[in-house]
């Protein structure tokens, strides 16, 4: 089996024939492929849309196979060409939102009403504010975690 260093030489270089590019080319994808398509569809978590964010980082990456200083690193600059793709495609895009308390069910409570709760009510509600803050900085810590756990494993 082919080392990867030689078949990026072998599909960025010039003085080769076509042929011979688009063959060394068509081994990188068929060896990358399941990468380029799991870290895609772990970002987007869509089927359909990781499979074009990668077919398309394919794409970027032949064309600018040449700026590829340092063949071993084929691997890393392509999982970034990927994730470049996915982010282009989610630009604009906005997740719909909603407030903790309609999410768990509880009435929400505008800043008027609650001048006209009695003190242990609003020490009360104060509370629950508190811990639903400390409930989503725990969650974000932890979705950051993992994100950086995911972009140090890619």
């Amino acid at each position: 089996m082919e080392e990867i260093e030689s078949l990026v030489k072998k599909a960025a270089a010039a003085d080769v024939a076509a042929e011979q590019r688009l063959a060394a080319f068509g081994e990188i994808v068929r060896r990358y492929q399941d990468m380029a398509y799991g870290c895609a569809y772990a970002i987007l978590g869509d089927f359909h849309l990781a499979e074009d964010a990668a077919q398309e980082a394919f794409l970027a990456a032949f064309r600018e196979l040449a700026q590829l200083r340092e063949a071993k690193a084929f691997a890393g600059w392509l999982r970034r060409i990927v994730v470049t793709q996915c982010n282009r495609m989610t630009r604009g895009k906005r997740v719909p939102t909603t407030g903790l308390a309609a999410a768990a069910g509880e009435p929400v409570i505008s800043p008027t009403q609650l001048s006209g709760l009695s003190c242990r009510r609003r020490r009360s509600q104060r509370t629950k504010l508190a811990n639903n803050i400390a409930a989503i900085r725990m969650a974000s810590a932890a979705v950051k975690m993992v994100k950086m756990g995911l972009e140090w494993n890619l």
